[in-house]
């Protein structure tokens, strides 16, 4: 017989064990069948291709079935607590991407040919299926019940996260009919009932998860409502290897893209010289990694005096934008000299957002804990600017906080890969720019 252990003191594996346990990963099955098809319909796009009657073509369809089945087995092994919740499994997109990349290096290594085309199409087949896989499932994923204990502060925003129909109880409900999860407050001293119910609700194979962790998961966001115990710990204490091959992933991704980069640096500034005229390049000092000031470099995109009266946020239809400025900043090409904070060591490619220096002693004073954004380094994009877009006030600020403080205790190559996806998508639609 399962016993009841009180949500404040899971572990991080037993949590991930638990919302496991709730079914709530179902989709996973489903996700699987539709991966094994498209790998084999990406393969036989490629075995079309190829003269499969020649004894080293045949083997390199075999060859590239076998890579891909065992990277799609090692992503698989990704399991973080947004994939486990959502079902959705998105780690496993990247699989064509990589098993094309080490089909080609290892035909390349052995003196063959490499089959461009043939990647591509097997790339672009596999990845179109696990994409449409992963739009399509949610819409026909029955709505799951999530019960939540009292009246977290909280509980207001679960109910805007679709998918889920959250349900508020003061006191214990007669049965346990309908409820897939049950949300506790891990600082709430509850009564005999109610640990009497969550205790025999666990028996029945209905998981009780501390509500921030259910939080977090549903939304991207850290409760501050919720920053104290062992929560708190976990933002203040959180560190992860991840973070040491950051810098080596950085360095690698300006130099690949330097070529694309150096050439739109090259148009972009010759655009607003001929727009605005010098200086073509903007300096200023912002906050970065332990809260060190630095210099931080952009396209000019504002008048040269628009900070004659002292720092300001930037605000939708600023007057101070100029007309180029307002396009470039829409597509986030006032960025591009970023790269460089980047090489240097200021910035990573993602992180939180480095804030100006009067701003964060602002911030630092008026918000708890905000100064462990700096724990981090500051990034060109991250999980906040993917999701709220840019701060335009204290109040905005705080909300983007909460995003930066799930970035800061759950960095991963995951997340960060998800934030790349994410950039692409608001580079192309222009959201939260101003």
């Amino acid at each position: 017989m399962k016993t009841y252990r009180h949500p404040s003191i899971f572990d991080s594996r037993s949590e991930r064990r638990a919302i496991h346990d709730t079914g709530l990963g179902a989709g996973f099955p489903w996700m699987s069948l539709a991966d094994s098809l498209g790998l084999i319909a990406a393969l036989t796009i490629v075995a079309a291709r190829v003269d499969m009657a020649d004894p080293s073509q045949r083997m390199f369809v075999f060859a590239l079935g076998a890579i891909s089945t065992l990277v799609w087995l090692l992503f698989s092994q990704v399991k973080t607590l947004e994939t486990i919740m959502k079902g959705r499994r998105t780690a496993l997109v990247g699989v064509p991407v990589s098993a094309a990349l080490i089909g080609g290096v290892t035909q390349f290594l052995g003196y063959e040919s490499v089959a461009i085309i043939e990647l591509a199409l097997f790339t672009v087949a596999w990845t179109g299926v696990l994409i449409v896989s992963r739009l399509v499932y949610p819409l026909y994923r029955s709505v799951r019940t999530i019960l939540v204990v009292g009246s977290p502060t909280f509980s207001n925003e679960l109910e805007l996260v679709p998918g889920y129909r959250v349900v508020r109880l003061d006191e214990p409900p007669d049965d346990f009919l309908g409820y897939d999860i049950v949300v506790s407050d891990p600082t709430e001293a509850y009564d005999a009932a109610w640990l009497r119910w969550m205790s025999h609700a666990n028996m029945y194979g209905i998981k009780v998860l501390p509500a921030p962790l259910v939080f977090e998961t549903l939304t991207g966001r850290v409760p501050f409502e919720m920053l104290d115990g062992r929560w708190a710990f976990d933002i203040l204490n959180g560190r992860s290897p991840y973070r040491l091959w950051k810098r080596a992933f950085d360095v690698t991704a300006v130099v690949l893209t330097a070529p694309l980069s150096l050439l739109l640096a090259g148009i972009v500034s010759l655009i607003v010289l001929f727009d605005t005229g010098r200086p073509i390049l903007f300096w200023q000092h912002r906050v970065g990694y332990g809260g060190r000031p630095f210099r931080m470099v952009k396209f000019r995109t504002m008048r040269t005096d628009a900070e004659s009266n002292g720092d300001a946020f930037a605000t939708m239809d600023d007057n101070r934008v100029t007309a180029t400025g307002r396009f470039l900043r829409q597509y986030r090409l006032d960025e591009i000299p970023q790269l460089w904070n980047v090489l240097r060591g200021d910035m990573s490619v993602i992180g939180p957002r480095p804030e100006q220096l009067s701003f964060a002693k602002q911030f630092g004073g008026d918000i708890p804990l905000y100064d462990h954004r700096h724990s981090v380094a500051p990034g060109i994009t991250g999980w906040a600017q993917v999701n709220d877009g840019y701060a335009a006030s204290v109040d905005e600020t705080r909300s983007k906080l909460r995003h930066d403080f799930f970035y800061v205790k759950h960095c991963s190559f995951h997340l960060d890969m998800l934030i790349v996806w994410r950039t692409i998508v608001t580079v192309m639609t222009g959201f939260g720019s101003r």
